[in-house]
């Protein structure tokens, strides 16, 4: 059970919400509260924090949400059990974060303007980082802004979505606006049916998608913490796995069943996560 409120009102009302909590049955785990911070422009980010002990920031992929990609799947509650504090964004347009549709709440690199506004906020100054999709392309933009995060793991994603993604971008734009007449009927349908799903204000996206920043291959060669690239056995959306474990200077690839869709689902992904987070012995 999740009770959506904002850090101020949990700050007064604390010792009413942890009784609340061991009031029931079958409590939520620590910090299960959603919250908001402030974002870029002062966008509601909307966030989780799950467990306790050294944090694991995870971003989600684009059209889902921090309880799609991490909740849902048991992935949150698995790395939560290594004794780390796992923090869970939903990046704007997204989730229960807010979804403003004004061109100047979308600049260049909006999304990891946001989670730096996250990092700060929280005060998270020695965490690890993990993303999917989206979420991965953002990590890796905020390594090249600086951040250093102890490891990092990167799903879902090749050398293009980092590197090249426009390509890709403009498919899913074309999907947004156009549908099943998209150049793409399969993916128009797809990302449809994600829009209306999840309640997804497309001119938000539409936002999002045309902030998105790529990474140049110089930039990865002097990325040289550990790095865990997982991603399914039949995804090529983001182009090639390997190729990006390449670029970068201390990767590793872990294929797990699925294709692009399915994979982050799969219980072969959630294990791979836990033994790469595990191994740093933190």
């Amino acid at each position: 059970m999740t009770h959506p409120m904002t850090r101020r009102t949990l700050l007064c009302a604390g010792i009413v919400c942890v009784e609340a909590a061991m009031a029931q049955t079958a409590p939520p785990p620590p910090e299960a509260w959603t919250l908001t911070l402030p974002g870029f422009n002062n966008a509601a980010i909307a966030y989780r924090s799950i467990g306790v002990g050294r944090p694991v920031l995870m971003l989600h992929g684009l059209l889902s949400s921090a309880s799609n990609n991490w909740i849902a799947p048991g992935i949150a509650e698995r790395i939560a059990g290594l004794g780390r504090r796992v923090v869970l964004p939903d990046f704007r347009a997204h989730g229960r974060s807010s979804a403003p549709t004004f061109a100047s709440d979308y600049p260049q690199d909006v999304l990891t303007l946001d989670t730096q506004a996250v990092i700060a906020e929280l005060d998270l100054q020695e965490f690890d980082l993990v993303g999917y999709s989206m979420g991965a392309q953002i990590a890796v933009r905020l390594l090249a802004s600086g951040a250093r995060p102890g490891r990092i793991a990167l799903g879902g994603m090749g050398y293009s979505g980092i590197v090249q993604g426009a390509q890709r971008r403009a498919l899913f734009e074309d999907a947004i606006l156009n549908g099943e007449a998209a150049a793409d009927p399969r993916l128009g349908r797809i990302v449809q049916n994600a829009v209306a799903r999840s309640h997804i204000d497309p001119l938000a996206v539409l936002g999002v998608l045309r902030s998105q920043v790529d990474t140049p291959s110089e930039v990865l060669a002097t990325l040289s913490l550990p790095t865990l690239i997982v991603s399914g056995d039949q995804d090529q959306d983001n182009g090639s796995a390997e190729d990006l474990a390449v670029a970068l200077p201390n990767a590793q690839v872990v294929r797990v069943p699925g294709d692009h869709l399915s994979a982050v689902s799969d219980p072969a992904f959630a294990a791979a996560l836990v033994a790469f987070l595990a191994a740093d012995g933190n």
